[in-house]
């Protein structure tokens, strides 16, 4: 979960999305500091989040990961991770209307090639375990870099939870 951040309805709709597309039905939500989406049958999971601030599928780069995901949690390591990055707001009332889903296999091959590229705060209380603040920071700052040919883009047809997903090109 991120830091301040209910991503409860983020997890609902990755399971929503998994269940309908992926025939994955044993999903249950992760734990507070893990992976948010878990398989209750087997070691996968899924990371889920938004995209910040841009819209990744109309920026003239690849898709990024925040590479903490993968040098923290490990996720990619020994795990089947998949990953969710919506890329549209969700509401109660309204859940998301598109997303890159990603799969692990796929990650896998980009992760041990980070790039570090910017200069945000690193703004926490606490840093994580055996790393300096300045540490925290520049891993903060580096992400993992995914070809846009290599994503799966998603949108939502229909509301709520009778709707169904279509999978589109970009």
């Amino acid at each position: 979960m991120s830091v301040g951040y209910n991503d409860e309805l983020d997890r609902n709709w990755g399971i929503h999305f998994l269940r309908k597309t992926k025939s994955k039905d044993t999903l249950i939500n992760g734990t507070k500091y893990g992976r948010d989406i878990e398989d209750s049958d087997s070691d996968y999971g899924v990371d889920v989040e938004h995209a910040q601030k841009y819209n990744p599928l109309t920026r003239n780069r690849p898709i990024s990961i925040p590479f903490r995901k993968s040098k923290i949690g490990k996720y990619w390591d020994n795990k089947d991770t998949d990953y969710i990055q919506y890329t549209s707001k969700i509401t109660k009332k309204q859940g998301p209307t598109k997303l890159i889903y990603i799969k692990s296999d796929v990650i896998k091959e980009y992760k041990d090639n980070p790039i570090e590229r910017g200069d945000y705060p690193y703004d926490r209380e606490y840093t994580w375990k055996g790393m300096t603040r300045e540490e925290c920071k520049k891993l903060f700052n580096t992400y993992i870099e995914i070809p846009k040919d290599k994503v799966e883009v998603w949108e939502r047809i229909g509301k709520g939870k009778e709707s169904d997903w279509k999978q589109i090109l970009i």
